[in-house]
């Protein structure tokens, strides 16, 4: 990481059982905020997601990776590795976009960074500093923890193809 900058951390994970869907919108994030001059890396559970995400960055979009050697349905267990990681790489924000995470794993996550969640399941009230959901017409009184709110199509991740 650039020293003094602070960066942005993206958490998600792809493989057969999830598919790779949270991989390719947050490669889309990383290439926009790369363009914005911001640092960024990823971090994921396990070797697999790892290689599947660098098989779909081009030679010049190579992101660093940070494997955190956990099991993606148990985020849990990986918040201190990830905590580590965030002190470690000078990380001014996490952006997740997993379907595990739950309440305890973003509220002990939020006491070391400040935190974004890419919604579009509305499994609970995340407590994250922003929220993306780009659904066409979301409900912007789900989301009552959160102080900021990128809501609608317009926040659609898209590939720059």
């Amino acid at each position: 990481m650039e020293t003094g900058k602070k960066g942005i951390l993206i958490r998600t994970d792809g493989n057969q059982e999830i598919a790779t869907g949270h991989l390719m919108r947050c490669l889309s994030v990383a290439q926009a905020l790369k363009e914005r001059n911001l640092p960024v890396l990823f971090a994921v559970a396990d070797h697999n997601s790892g290689q599947l995400l660098r098989s779909f960055m081009a030679g010049e979009e190579d992101f660093p990776v940070i494997c955190l050697d956990t099991d993606y349905r148990n985020p849990a267990a990986e918040l201190d590795r990830l905590c580590t990681a965030v002190f470690e790489n000078n990380i001014g924000c996490v952006l997740i976009d997993s379907y595990f995470v739950t309440p305890p794993y973003l509220e002990g996550l939020h006491k070391a960074v400040k935190t974004a969640y890419i919604d579009d399941i509305y499994s609970f009230d995340y407590p994250v500093d922003l929220i993306i959901n780009y659904d066409a017409a979301p409900p912007a009184d789900f989301y009552r923890n959160c102080p900021y709110k990128l809501l609608g199509l317009s926040y659609t991740p898209l590939r720059k193809q």
